[in-house]
């Protein structure tokens, strides 16, 4: 199979850059594309854009362009705080889709990670802040900044803190690796609770499904609005939500590849190149016209470690967006430049897709940085130089070389922008629905309506729907006939919106019809809009009944049930027969579990179900008894505590009746308590801490917040990065497991709870052996874990016994460790 090679104008073969090589700006010859009807342009080069990390097109066709060029200044990281940092405006004065100026909006920042254009300035994430920065004489530079937000994170650790800033569909402002959602309106921000899901770029489809790329993980989406998984506080996630879109992560660099674990077995073929995904990031899903139909609807994903931007066809399975490699055995677009780091993508406003490569030899961060890679980048000379940076564009081979300059919208009426939300093109229709919303253009409510009732193009008719929301012009009727649309993105929105009218009998009426729809991701948003509603239980049996083998209405479900989940699962074990299946059981499970992380009455009750059911030889009260004692950790070496809000009725006559129960209820009964019981030791006694242990538990709490973004503040983990720390095996075995992974890192697979987690921890951001010693203090003894602590003595000992370890531990060897 011949792969097409492709440059600023063609040329008949690729020149193989040899590493170390620095390959001018102009020099194309090194790419290659694997579709012959397409070219790869350069559209700007430094000094004019330096280290591109993020970017975003304005209503004038300018690109907005986040640079990082401190981003590790040297092999260790040596200044990269310096405030060196900018976001710069370019512009193509031309039109002939090369960039002519280079505009510094804001500069002296540290670490920046997003940029989004809007209200005439930009939102900027500049960690710790969050700011908006206002251009009001329009000259491409910041006026002022407001600060609006706090607490992002990016500094210490700026491969794994928030970044995006993507304007969803919604009118919500959406962020990859922090935990919430915003709305700005130019002067105020409102703000809502969401995972912290994705790694590095985030991305959105026509229907404005989120998408994220988290790094060996080409591709995951909220088939269903994240912010319903942080509903319900007890809950540990939503089936739908961050679900797998693409399985297969193999990746085809066309050059043996330097990457951070290069040495482990499998990670490269044995030509070098590079398998499968390490650094998935920056993705974009394509909505436009110019590269041809087939392209509509794909995803397209940077791979920076080998080179390449890959392609995916995104195809609808029961309600989850699949993706699957465009090609069988080739990437989108590769190079033999081991400085081509593409690290984010855009679609333009003239349909071309751009990408952000920060053109440097050395990509990973110090936190992650292996001796491997260390010696590879020296051996191939790939430190230097840095202060680089290209953003080239895909096109047509046939495309007339134009750039975006005719493509603008600013100065468009408001009835031209009406008309503009029926654009082939995403970038258009989203740009017109956010300038009427910043306009304030509440007087066009009427051919907003018109266009939901008689346009032919089911993208406009959403678009005008959620045009009328960002205007706060949306009435119930519009929600009503939303709900009635044959498009079921359109009845998914309604039913979203039609939430602010849950005292509304028509509103709900529809909503509870919509819990049988035939299709999966609308009958699941009107269960979670359903629970929007009051005391709407009888609702949930009956969806039940229809759909309880679907994880989607089972979690959705319990989204709207929080600190109701007790009465719900004693209602439903009304029924002698539930639950009788598998999918009954586990969600039978879902809802003690969620009980037993809610308050201490709740959890009460709960012991006095298993009473009820147990007293009476109900077979079915050994499914919650499992409940509590996962809760407890009773199997584990330290088992944890769990206080009630009484002592439950019945408890101890259950324990005292020789019934088949009472075994495993007296385990349980070492590890509960509640007011007014008398103290007493359970069998595996945990020592308390001693004064000065404590002063080492809470110094390691303090520094246990640079591990918060993989391991959660909660030690649960978070999905696609770290594993959880609470309750683990290897945390409370020998401290010499934990103190080789705090000194050296740890890769490769490693499974909890059932999830199957796959990467690379580096060291501990830590030198000393006293601020290790209380990290791992703190981390044996948080959330329930009950190991000894650990002194600085201890880590001295475990660092002169692995003094001559260069890589990071693996499960095995780490299990090998007594």
């Amino acid at each position: 199979m011949v792969l097409a090679v492709l440059a600023l104008h063609w040329s008949p073969g690729a020149r193989n850059a040899e590493p170390g090589d620095v390959v001018p700006a102009g020099d194309l010859t090194h790419f290659r594309l694997a579709e012959s009807g397409l070219r790869i342009e350069l559209v700007a080069a430094e000094p004019m854009v330096v280290a591109p990390v993020a970017m975003s097109f304005d209503e004038r066709g300018r690109l907005w362009v986040v640079e990082m060029d401190s981003f590790m200044p040297t092999i260790d990281g040596r200044g990269e705080l310096a405030p060196v940092n900018r976001i710069v405006i370019l512009e193509d004065l031309d039109g002939d889709g090369r960039m002519d100026r280079s505009t510094t909006f804001l500069d002296g920042l540290v670490l920046p990670r997003a940029v989004l254009p809007c209200y005439g300035g930009a939102l900027v994430l500049a960690p710790p802040r969050l700011l908006f920065c206002p251009d009001a004489d329009g000259d491409g530079r910041a006026d002022g900044v407001m600060e609006l937000l706090e607490g992002f994170g990016g500094l210490d650790n700026p491969e794994h803190a928030g970044n995006g800033l993507l304007y969803g569909i919604d009118n919500w402002v959406y962020l990859s690796q922090h935990p919430l959602r915003l709305r700005f309106d130019g002067s105020r921000v409102e703000v809502q609770n969401t995972p912290a899901n994705g790694q590095w770029g985030i991305t959105q489809d026509a229907r404005g499904r989120i998408y994220y790329t988290p790094n060996s993980d080409a591709l995951r989406v909220d088939a269903v609005p994240h912010h319903y998984a942080s509903r319900n506080p007890h809950m540990s996630g939503l089936a739908g939500v961050f679900a797998a879109s693409a399985r297969d992560q193999t990746v085809w660099p066309v050059h043996a590849t330097a990457v951070n674990r290069g040495y482990q077995p499998d990670v490269l073929r044995p030509d070098g190149s590079l398998r499968a995904h390490t650094a998935a990031c920056g993705p974009a899903m394509y909505d436009a016209d110019l590269l041809g139909h087939s392209f509509r609807g794909n995803a397209f994903v940077c791979e920076p470690a080998g080179n390449l931007v890959k392609r995916l066809t995104v195809k609808d399975d029961n309600g989850i967006p699949r993706a699957s490699q465009a090609y069988p055995d080739r990437d989108f677009l590769t190079s033999t430049d081991s400085r081509f780091r593409p690290v984010n993508l855009a679609v333009g406003p003239d349909g071309a897709l751009y990408i952000a490569d920060m053109h440097r030899g050395l990509l990973q961060h110090k936190n992650f940085l292996t001796d491997y890679l260390r010696d590879l980048t020296r051996q191939q000379r790939l430190e230097r130089p840095t202060g680089r940076g290209r953003i080239y564009r895909v096109v047509p081979s046939s495309h007339n070389g134009g750039g975006v300059r005719g493509h603008v919208i600013g100065n468009a009426s408001n009835e031209e922008l009406v008309a503009t939300l029926g654009h082939p093109d995403a970038w258009w229709r989203l740009a017109a629905q956010r300038l009427l919303i910043e306009r304030r253009a509440k007087g066009l409510a009427g051919r907003l309506r018109e266009m939901m009732a008689t346009s032919h193009e089911e993208s406009a008719r959403l678009h005008a729907l959620w045009t009328l929301e960002g205007l706060s012009e949306v009435t119930v009727e519009d929600v009503l006939r939303a709900m009635e649309s044959p498009q079921p993105a359109m009845r998914a929105a309604g039913l979203r919106i039609a939430e602010r009218w849950s005292d509304e009998t028509r509103v709900v009426r529809r909503m509870e019809d919509l819990t049988n729809d035939p299709d999966r991701v609308v009958r699941t948003q009107a269960v979670l809009s359903v629970g929007a509603i009051p005391n709407r239980e009888r609702v949930y049996v009956d969806v039940l009944g229809r759909h309880d083998a679907d994880a989607f209405i089972r979690g959705a479900v319990v989204s709207g049930l929080a600190g109701r989940e007790l009465a719900f699962l004693d209602q439903m074990m009304l029924a002698p027969e539930w639950p009788k299946s598998g999918a009954q059981r586990e969600f039978a499970s879902l809802l003690a579990d969620c009980v037993l992380r809610s308050d201490d009455g709740q959890r009460a009750g709960l012991v006095e179900l298993i009473v009820r059911f147990a007293s009476a030889s109900d077979p079915r009260s050994t499914i919650v008894m499992s409940a509590l004692g996962r809760a407890q950790r009773i199997d584990s070496q330290a088992p944890r505590m769990l206080s009630l809000a009484r002592e439950p009725r019945g408890w101890t006559d259950l324990m005292n009746s020789g019934h088949p129960s009472s075994k495993t209820a007296a385990e349980s009964d070492w590890f509960l308590t509640w007011p007014g019981r008398p103290h007493k030791d359970p069998p595996r006694k945990l020592r308390p801490l001693t004064d000065a242990e404590n002063e080492r538990f809470n110094r390691g709490q303090f520094l246990y917040g640079d591990c918060h973004a993989c391991h959660g503040a909660d030690g649960k983990g978070v999905p696609g990065l770290g594993p959880p720390l609470a309750g683990s095996p290897r945390v409370q075995g020998p401290a010499t497991r934990l103190g080789r992974v705090l000194l050296h890192g740890f890769e490769g697979e490693i499974q909890r709870e059932g999830v199957t987690y796959n990467g690379v921890m580096p060291a501990a951001p830590r030198s000393n052996d006293a601020d290790l010693a209380a990290l791992m203090t703190y981390i044996r003894r948080a959330w329930g874990n009950g190991a000894d602590p650990v002194t600085e003595e201890m880590v001295g000992h475990i660092r002169m016994l692995s003094k001559n370890r260069k890589t990071p531990w693996t499960t095995e060897e780490l299990d090998a460790v007594k």
